[in-house]
């Protein structure tokens, strides 16, 4: 998580230099002193392959007084700190931008899933913090002075039993306590109860879920598609079954190699499959258009088993030749490197393994289904 916006704190020491030339100290004195009470580094920023990074090193100081304690010199068995020759305050570090949410600033904080990480789960574990964390962050009761006289404050908090104020300031413990404790439609209309909370401005399950859905629908759209057109040119019900079933089949091995290769199931990756959908059914298309053919040209007494396999080594040759063509051609996909690489070469694989998928689909089902095995002949 990296944080954006707000300030910085860090300690800021103020020198006077009419008490420095009064206590004979130098600037490089102050220098030595602060350094030497305390192992605290800042190095500002390094750039590291065109990224920011803010260096900064937390030592042993504590609180002001710690600076301010700090010995720079003895005079004359005297010794002089760092608070008889300056003042040390806090204050806000440099900053290196701000954050402006609908025209006021804020603070926030960018989550970044790490590299290989499911981000809808990264995501999900983020609100599912957000919701342990939020009871827990700062509140402060907020008392509407025009609204209430002091003596309506005092009267509820002496009704209430605490003391309303706390030197000049409001006492926040018994206030929250009080106001807690009490049903909210009972508060006075003067006092709430102000409460930082972690407001999200941007949430990418949205997109991914909208993407995924568009993606998913045009799948079976396609599908769908596919399997109506092969129905009405091979006008032949079981065939059209068969060569459709090349799709899931293909497509479930795709996914089945993914997993072995972990090669994650995004949108491009998935678009691959999108892509190769029309080259899957064609596999099965040319493989039992052949056997139909072959086995209308046989006689009567020919063995079909052997014209099945006469029909699908005659294509399959052609096929896997085919099949080749377009995988080699992916081969400089795989080579790409940096945004490229990791933006194109998911689709390679993914279509690479569906095509693969689809041959060996197509050349063992419609083997397996357009060959029936004589009375006397028993396959496995």
């Amino acid at each position: 998580v990296s944080s954006i916006g707000g300030f910085v704190q860090e300690y800021q020491i103020d020198v006077d230099p009419d008490a420095m030339r009064v206590n004979n100290v130098t600037l490089n004195e102050v220098f030595t002193a602060v350094r030497m009470s305390n192992v605290d580094v800042g190095a500002r920023t390094i750039e590291v392959n065109r990224v920011e990074y803010i260096v900064r090193g937390l030592g042993f100081i504590e609180s002001l007084e710690d600076i301010e304690n700090a010995v720079i010199k003895v005079n004359d068995h005297v010794p002089v700190f760092i608070k008889d020759v300056a003042n040390v305050t806090l204050g806000p570090a440099l900053r290196r931008g701000v954050l402006d949410k609908g025209g006021a600033e804020a603070v926030g904080g960018v989550v970044v899933a790490r590299y290989g990480t499911n981000p809808l789960e990264a995501i999900g574990n983020v609100k599912t913090k957000i919701e342990e964390i939020s009871p827990g962050l700062p509140s402060k009761v907020i008392l509407d002075h025009r609204a209430a006289t002091p003596e309506m404050i005092e009267q509820y908090a002496h009704a209430n039993g605490f003391h309303p104020y706390d030197g000049a300031e409001l006492n926040q413990e018994a206030w929250l306590a009080a106001l807690r404790t009490t049903d909210r439609a009972e508060w006075p209309e003067w006092a709430t109860i102000s409460q930082i909370k972690i407001v999200p401005f941007y949430d990418r399950s949205g997109l991914i879920h909208e993407t995924l859905g568009t993606l998913s629908s045009a799948l079976f759209e396609e599908i769908l598609v596919t399997v109506i057109v092969v129905l009405v040119f091979l006008m032949n019900l079981g065939s059209s079954i068969v060569i459709s079933s090349v799709l899931p089949l293909a497509i479930l091995i795709c996914f089945i190699a993914m997993k072995v290769f972990g090669v994650d199931a995004n949108v491009v990756a998935l678009s691959g499959i999108a892509i190769a959908i029309g080259t899957i059914v064609d596999m099965g298309i040319i493989v039992c258009e052949n056997i139909m053919k072959k086995l209308d040209e046989a006689g009567p007494d020919d063995d079909r088993l052997h014209t099945v396999f006469v029909a699908t080594r005659e294509v399959g040759s052609a096929v896997l030749t085919g099949i080749a063509t377009t995988i080699v051609s992916f081969l400089p996909v795989f080579t790409m490197t940096g945004a490229e690489g990791k933006l194109f070469t998911p689709l390679a694989f993914t279509k690479t393994f569906v095509l693969i998928a689809s041959f060996v689909v197509a050349i063992t089902i419609m083997f397996t289904n357009c060959s029936p095995a004589p009375e006397n002949v028993t396959t496995a």
